[in-house]
Formats: C-alpha cells, structure tokens, sequence
C-alpha cells in the first residue's frame, strides 16, 4: 500500500540566495586565512634561509681558520681567496671546500636565482659564465674580521644603502663595485621588498646569525675598524 503523498519526506534544497550566503563565508574566510598562511609560509623560507648563512659563517669560518684568521675578501687569490675580486660569487667560490653544495647560497625565497650543481665551472656550475652571481642570494661582507666578532661576513642581497653608489675598498684592495656605508647616511640603509617582507638575515664575524629589522639593522654596521678603509666605511659586495 502506498503512503499517501502528504506523508513522503521532502528532499531539502539550497535557495539560491542560501547558496550565494554560502559562497560568500567561504570567501570571506579565505580572505581572512590566506594572508596569515602567506605569512606563515614566508616566515618557514625565512627559518630556513637563516640555516644556510649559519652554514655560509661556519664555512667562513673554517676558511679563516686554515687561511691565518682571515676571511677569503682579505686572501690572495694564489691562496685560494678573493683578494682584488669585485664580485659576490668569487669570494663565495673561495667556500667550495668548505661548503661543498653551492645550493646552500640560493634563499628559499629568490625567485630571481637558479641553483647551481656544483661549484665547477661546467654547464649547471656555479662559476659557469651563465651563473655566477645568478646563482648566488647573499652579500659578503669586506670589512669583515675574525677578531671583530660584529662585523659583516654575508646577508641577504636585498639590503640597500639608500643612495644607489658604488666605491672602492681599501681592505679588500677594491678599485670599484663595493657597496658603501658612510657613517653619515645610515639613515637611508634598509632592507628592500624583494625577500623576506622588508626583513632580512646576516651572519657576523663569529658565527652568529640575526634577523635585524629596518629599525635595528642601521646598528649592526660598524662604523670604525681599526685597519680597515682609511675613511671607516663600511662596504659588502652585492650579487
């Protein structure tokens, strides 16, 4: 016997002003959830790339060890340094041994950068003609010594000193390509949008690595070294 019609359940169906209530939560939540996941993902890249530069210091490091606490921007070349050398790459090309992987010298966020193979100068090498500092996410310092435990070895590339110049290096014997720091115009150092979110990472002289901010990176550049450039100026090699 059949129910009688009155009695049957109804199926319940989505108004389609329901349906659109419903895809605007979702919206609106996914509004709300991705930038924090943005975030959270940027700040993972940024961990990680902290990791490598305390790698690129221990290799420093190292180098400084067998090479007379001297860090390779202070070492002839005929002994395996960068003395003279106006790019970024070469004074990282000195860390081979050390480093072993030239993957370690590509941020997890630089997107402008390929990641070399080797350090060889082979198709896919680091110090191959289509590489070089396009396989390379840090700066290296050339004012850096063992002995001064504050001073610059390597950051992040996108650190600007806010008046666009280039200048020589005495203590790295740099006729042209340094980037300056006069103690008169820190005011304009800051990080760039490029990585990190205005942030960025830099490895010290002994070891260490911080994450200064635009506020506090200003403090971290040494302003007088005893021997260093006859005008205290400060000065890395961006890649």
């Amino acid at each position: 016997m059949l129910e009688p019609l009155c009695h049957r359940s109804r199926r319940v169906a989505f108004t389609l002003i329901e349906l659109l209530v419903v895809i605007a939560i979702i919206a609106i939540l996914a509004g709300l959830l991705l930038p924090s996941l943005a975030r959270a993902k940027e700040k993972a890249k940024q961990i990680q790339c902290l990791g490598q530069l305390r790698q690129v210091g221990m290799a420093m490091r190292m180098f400084a060890n067998e090479h007379r606490d001297k860090f390779p921007s202070h070492v002839d070349p005929k002994d395996g340094g960068a003395l003279t050398r106006p790019n970024a790459w070469e004074h990282f090309l000195s860390l081979s041994n050390e480093l072993v992987m030239p993957q370690l010298l590509i941020c997890p966020s630089d997107r402008e950068r390929t990641r070399a193979v080797d350090f060889s100068a082979n198709p896919g090498g680091f110090a191959h003609t289509t590489n070089r500092n396009k396989a390379l996410s840090y700066f290296v310092g050339t004012h850096a010594y063992v002995d001064k435990s504050q001073t610059l070895v390597a950051g992040d590339r996108h650190i600007t000193n806010g008046i666009g110049q280039l200048q020589s290096c005495g203590p790295a014997q740099l006729s042209f390509g340094a980037t300056p720091f006069p103690p008169a115009q820190l005011a304009g150092v800051r990080w760039t949008g490029k990585l990190h979110r205005y942030s960025g990472n830099i490895v010290l002289a002994d070891g260490r690595v911080i994450q200064p901010s635009q506020k506090t990176l200003q403090k971290h550049l040494v302003r007088s070294l005893t021997g260093g450039d006859p005008s205290n100026i400060n000065h890395i090699l961006v890649p």
